[in-house]
């Protein structure tokens, strides 16, 4: 299990070792590394919506525009099953990490914490994973 302690340690160290304008993208390639063990767990729409993530955060390919719309569908996806509110399962909650790194950018640095502590939320939720 993560727990808060970790997620705000990781933070900081990410924040000590990069400059602000990378720090979100280092955030970014932790995160993904961390959903490649729930990849399983998601629908068609989820790894899809993974790879794109992963391609844009981990090998600089892709767009904000196709980062903006794999993330519309992930929603369109929930709204369809009637889980864009309340989490019903894995699936839900898988899907609602990948969310989370469908975001190409941050509005301000207070977010990383909020992303993280939601994002680590639902991994705990599907399993007792270690940080990285």
């Amino acid at each position: 299990m993560i727990n808060d302690e970790m997620i705000n340690q990781c933070i900081e160290q990410i924040n000590s070792k990069f400059p602000i304008k990378e720090q979100h993208r280092e955030f970014m390639r932790l995160l993904c590394h961390y959903l490649a063990s729930v990849n399983t767990l998601l629908p068609a729409v989820g790894q899809e919506s993974l790879e794109i993530a992963q391609s844009y955060w981990l090998q600089e390919g892709g767009t904000p525009e196709r980062m903006d719309a794999a993330r519309t569908q992930c929603w369109q996806y929930l709204d369809n099953k009637g889980s864009s509110i309340a989490i019903g399962d894995e699936v839900d909650t898988a899907m609602r990490a990948v969310l989370c790194v469908l975001y190409p950018t941050l509005d301000d640095e207070d977010e990383i914490y909020d992303v993280a502590h939601w994002f680590f939320q639902m991994i705990n939720r599907l399993g007792d994973y270690q940080p990285i």
